[in-house]
């Protein structure tokens, strides 16, 4: 009896430790600690102890903990060093883990990829021992690597499929002594992933790849269950949450994918012109000054590539895109430009295309209010790149009827002539104010996006290359800046009596007759000239008031025009405005969703009630309301006194009070999500950081809103 118990009492301890060392240890504030292993790595974790910290390993680890309200202690340390801290249990949780048949059996490997990565072999910029088109260059040299990684193991497996045996491999344990290394010669290659950047450096090969994960060490199973739990709900809401998240910190980091190859130096030098075709008059893209040099958008692009890399660019105006392409193909000209980014137009046109530069939207044209769009025949202008490449691809069986210019394309509309015309969106902003004839037609957005590129020959594989390269080094912020600038400069330049007398010939007629008229009555009627004078200039002003109301007004919600906003925000900043209090970016939650289930003509409806409930807010509160795109609005408020959280509350609950019915959704009704922000020290960022708050509100759920400034919090705590 007495071994019987004895046996139960050692089995009762043995279960209780047991159950001890799997049930996990709380904080202090009942949250549970856990040890991350942080790897200093450009691009990937950022930010020492007690410092800013960023990158995308950082930002994965922060949306992980809103999952399952872990408490991070961050060890810092080189790569191998904590790895091996998984294995011993000092370090609980990883990333950018590569698995390996030996370390799945040291350490749990998360269920879902953490991301994919390249390996690149990279040397110094004014290294020319070393050739990528002959890797035999590389035996004798020196090449760095982390240490412990698996690109050791890939290194030597593409050493060995090369045929190189004579090349010594350094291992490292800090990254930044394997760069000061290489710039000092030290070593003459590394091994680095294509996160990481330095412009110093240029890629000759990539030695393979792989996916990475988050680890959990062997002492923390729990830790595993709950890893998996969150990264499956991050995906199952956005299955390219990790792809974006690459791409946020992949486009601001990398630039040894933007170097230049061997090949493409040995082109430039070979190639001392590249020279641009583009039609004159197709503000804000292109056009000629009062010189004859070509300015806008594009030339800010190419001024940018030649300082970047070098090229000498030359440009050759063209009086229609027919012509261009004609001069392209006859191998005249080495680029044209504008052009409409479509693969299967491009391949029709034996044409290559770049990369997009900017994103534009379609705009109908008819001279029916009816909203149904009626295309049997469209009027194209011979200057306009993007009306013929998008009727080519989406009406095909259309009459075509070729105009010189953009007016002829109205008249052949008002006529009836053709049944509509199509302009993006940027084109027609330029043409509002010196076109009046606008305002008597239908106009409305086809939400269809107008990538704008750049287009080559086939086989022009070199500029093609260097011209992307480009295109992903020049900031998305700058483009729009410049789209902003020259759309006002032009929106200014044409709006003339001249423009105005050249482009209407029937408007033209009547002004003549009108002062004719003017004169005769002034010399019979000596007394009718002080009233005659007063009606012109009324009619000259009020002309100009509704010019300038059609600029700074959404055509189809009546809010503020996103021009407007930007003369709104530089005029704050100047000090000619009101002092900018907070900014509020709203979405309409599943738009896209809505246009498919009802059509289009229901969600233009949709943005009509709300922009007219929010500009009856906007009266109501000393705000202003502007159409930031497509289904986002943003509000700026000017009121220091305003409660900014009361705010963002009323509006979610007074749009989704429109009862705007839609049965798609469990609301029954059309619903916002809703960003804002109250730090103004800087309105450009300020419109980020609302859109940061938006996108948040949108992962909370919908039909809600989000501060900045609590998320900020949230994470320092």
């Amino acid at each position: 009896m007495n071994d019987f118990f004895r046996r139960s009492f050692s089995l009762f301890l043995l279960i209780s430790l047991l159950i001890c060392s799997v049930i996990p240890v709380s904080a202090e504030n009942g949250r549970q600690t856990v040890r991350v292993g942080y790897v200093l790595d450009d691009g990937y974790q950022e930010g020492e102890e007690g410092q800013h910290k960023t990158g995308y390993g950082y930002e994965y680890l922060q949306k992980i903990r809103y999952y399952t309200d872990w408490e991070y202690e961050y060890i810092y340390g080189s790569f191998s060093d904590l790895l091996d801290g998984v294995k011993n249990g000092t370090v609980d949780l990883m990333g950018n883990i590569s698995m390996t048949g030996s370390r799945a059996e040291e350490m749990y490997f998360g269920e879902y990829p953490q991301g994919s990565e390249d390996y690149l072999l990279v040397i110094h910029s004014d290294d020319t021992s070393v050739s990528p088109s002959d890797y035999s260059t590389l035996n004798g040299k020196k090449v760095g690597i982390n240490k412990g990684s698996v690109q050791v193991g890939m290194f030597e497996e593409w050493l060995q499929a090369q045929g190189l045996t004579d090349v010594k491999i350094v291992e490292y344990s800090s990254a930044k002594q394997r760069v000061s290394d290489l710039k000092s010669h030290a070593i003459d290659a590394m091994v680095v992933v294509d996160l990481q950047t330095d412009e110093d450096l240029r890629s000759i090969a990539t030695i393979g790849s792989s996916y990475y994960y988050f680890v959990v060490s062997k002492e923390k199973p729990w830790l595993k269950q709950e890893l998996d739990e969150a990264q499956g709900q991050i995906l199952s809401i956005n299955t390219n949450y990790n792809d974006s998240l690459y791409i946020k910190y992949h486009d601001n980091v990398n630039s040894i994918r933007t170097s230049l190859t061997e090949e493409e130096m040995n082109w430039i030098a070979a190639t001392p012109v590249v020279t641009v075709g583009y039609p004159s008059g197709c503000l804000p893209y292109c056009t000629s000054d009062d010189s004859g040099s070509m300015t806008g958008m594009y030339r800010e692009y190419f001024d940018f590539v030649s300082q970047t890399y070098g090229i000498t660019f030359a440009y050759r105006e063209f009086s229609s895109y027919a012509d261009i392409l004609r001069s392209l193909d006859r191998q005249e000209i080495d680029i044209a430009i504008p052009m409409y980014f479509d693969y299967w137009v491009a391949e029709e046109n034996r044409l290559a295309l770049t990369d997009p530069l900017i994103d534009s939207s379609i705009t109908y044209i008819s001279s029916s209010k009816d909203s149904s769009i009626k295309a049997d025949r469209i009027a194209v202008s011979e200057k306009y790149f993007c009306q013929a490449f998008y009727v080519q691809a989406f009406y095909p069986n259309a009459e075509i009827i070729y105009c010189p210019d953009f007016q002829c394309c109205l008249n052949e509309v008002n006529s009836g002539t053709a049944d509509c015309t199509f302009f993006n969106s940027d084109v027609l902003e330029v043409k509002r104010r010196s076109y009046p004839d606008l305002a008597k037609m239908h106009v409305s957005s086809m939400h269809v996006s107008c990538p704008v590129s750049i287009a080559v020959r086939q086989g022009s594989g070199e500029l093609m290359s260097i011209l992307n390269k480009g295109i992903a080094l020049t900031s998305d912020s700058d483009t729009i800046s410049h789209m902003v600038s020259y759309t006002r400069i032009a929106a200014t330049e044409n709006f003339s009596l001249l423009t105005y007398m050249t482009q209407n010939t029937l408007g033209t007629i009547l002004f003549i007759s009108g002062i004719c008229l003017l004169i005769l009555v002034i010399v019979i009627i000596a007394y009718a000239r002080a009233a005659q004078q007063k009606a012109l200039l009324q009619d000259a002003l009020d002309n100009y008031r509704q010019a300038d109301y059609d600029r700074r007004t959404d055509f189809l919600t009546g809010l503020h025009s996103r021009q407007d906003m930007f003369e709104t925000l530089q005029e704050s900043v100047s000090g000619n405005h009101s002092a900018i209090t907070a900014m509020y970016m709203i979405d309409i939650d599943y738009f896209k969703k809505l246009n498919d289930n009802y059509g289009h003509t229901y969600g233009d409806e949709c943005l009509r009630k709300i922009g007219e409930a929010l500009l009856e807010f906007g009266r109501e509160h000393n705000m202003n309301f502007y159409r930031y795109g497509g289904e986002e609005m943003l509000g700026i408020a000017f009121d220091p006194k305003q409660d900014a959280r009361g705010i963002a509350a009323e509006l979610v609950q007074m749009i989704a009070g429109l009862n705007i019915h839609r049965a798609d959704v469990p609301t029954g009704c059309v619903t916002v999500s809703l960003g804002y922000t109250t730090d103004n020290k800087r309105f450009e960022k300020m419109i980020d950081k609302a859109d940061t708050a938006m996108y948040q509100a949108k992962d909370d759920g919908r039909n809600r809103f989000a501060c900045y400034e609590d998320l900020i919090r949230a994470e320092k705590r």
